[in-house]
């Protein structure tokens, strides 16, 4: 009986030239001139596209009974324009416009409204108060339009679930604090960047590598830890052993001069790793805000190209002056009396030459590696690391380190 009634206040009710009606529903396709309409027409879900605008205006005054509007396709510039204000309204769908603002009270007097789909636009703004007191809004889609930053206000919409953000260009650095009050489940994005945007309970539907953390450059108390005493180990004892060696040779008035020189130049080459950790810690204890606004700026940056050649000389500088200092030992073993490695003058020839020859491949791999990607794949700036496996300079690398 209740059925039979609701049907009465389509009696009368005329479908609009070029549409199809069934029930509640109507559905309008390519309207392009302008036709007679019954006002207030009691369809519930409305269903336009590929219709001019002069002709939609007309039809959007007579819907004010809708509770589902989907208007894609239809050239609009201008959404708030347009679509009509309704209590009852619980889904917009305008897609595939060319919509460019979304401004405030755009959606007022529709508290009901659940879902707002506005993908494939050209939205660039988007109001502080556009959502302002849509307390039941559940389903938002921004993607593929042109928008940088995300309207701030989400205290109203206290029921917001799901947000869709891909195909944007948005700023990390200008949005990070934009949604960390808002009660999401559901957060799509084009790079799991984007994760950082929303607390850590949020399910980024794009999926965030093992590797990749939204927090600190070394994310881990443990890390942190390891590496202050990794490099204050290295630089203490290195330190202290050139001092030995410097009190050494003072004291055997510098009779051993040769090998001392090789000595020396290793607990030098030591220091270089301790200097790379230093860089990273300190980095980490500068940077208070969340690694990932900075992450691209870091690993593009001096200090991590800085850090990444020092690592990878160490790599190449250490074995070779161990090989070195192995050969030396070997000629004096062999020819005690007239070897060349007793001559200083030679030996420090030889760890110029060495360290030189090094220095030139570290700095000129880390140059092909900037002008190749831009910048390092690991935010420790390692040589030797690529969890993403996009770089192949990094595995030859690796390998000749290996094999060296």
């Amino acid at each position: 009986m209740e059925e039979d009634e609701s049907l009465c206040s389509l009696s009368g009710i005329k479908c609009p030239q070029l549409c199809v009606c069934l029930m509640f529903a109507m559905s309008c396709h390519s309207l392009k001139n302008h036709f007679l309409l019954s006002s207030n027409l009691p369809f519930h879900v409305i269903l336009v596209d590929k219709t001019r605008l002069h002709v939609l205006r007309i039809l959007m005054r007579s819907l004010v009974h809708f509770t589902v509007l989907k208007i894609r396709d239809n050239s609009m510039h201008s959404l708030c324009s347009i679509i009509p204000s309704t209590v009852h309204a619980i889904s917009v769908d305008a897609g595939f416009n060319q919509i460019k603002r979304i401004t405030s009270g755009c959606f007022k007097n529709s508290s009901t409204l659940a879902t707002i789909k506005l993908g494939h636009n050209v939205i660039s703004y988007i109001d502080f108060f556009a959502f302002n007191g849509l307390t039941s809004l559940a389903v938002v889609d921004l993607s593929f339009n042109k928008i940088s930053s995300l309207p701030a206000n989400w205290h109203d919409t206290g029921d917001l679930k799901v947000l869709l953000i891909q195909g944007n260009t948005v700023v990390l650095s200008e949005n990070i604090c934009v949604m960390k009050n808002v009660d999401l489940k559901y957060l799509k994005a084009d790079e799991h960047l984007m994760c950082c945007l929303v607390n850590e309970d949020v399910q980024c539907l794009i999926g965030k590598p093992w590797f990749f953390s939204c927090t600190d450059l070394l994310p881990v108390q443990g890390m942190k830890t390891c590496f202050y005493i990794e490099s204050a180990a290295i630089i203490a004892l290195g330190s202290t052993s050139m001092v030995i060696r410097a009190w050494q040779l003072y004291k055997d008035k510098f009779h051993s001069w040769a090998f001392g020189c090789t000595v020396f130049s290793v607990d030098v080459v030591d220091l270089t790793c301790g200097f790379y950790l230093t860089i990273i810690w300190v980095q980490d204890i500068i940077r208070d805000e969340i690694f990932a606004v900075y992450e691209s700026e870091w690993k593009s940056g001096f200090l991590c190209f800085l850090a990444c050649t020092v690592l990878l000389n160490f790599n190449l500088l250490s074995p070779v002056l161990h090989c070195f200092m192995s050969v030396e030992r070997l000629m004096v073993v062999l020819h005690p009396m007239d070897t060349i490695f007793k001559k200083a003058k030679f030996i420090l020839r030889c760890i110029c030459l060495l360290s030189t020859m090094t220095f030139i491949l570290s700095l000129s791999t880390n140059l092909t590696l900037r002008l190749y990607s831009l910048h390092v794949p690991f935010k420790l700036c390692s040589p030797f690391i690529d969890l993403t496996d996009s770089v192949v300079l990094f595995k030859v690398t690796t390998w000749s380190i290996i094999l060296l």
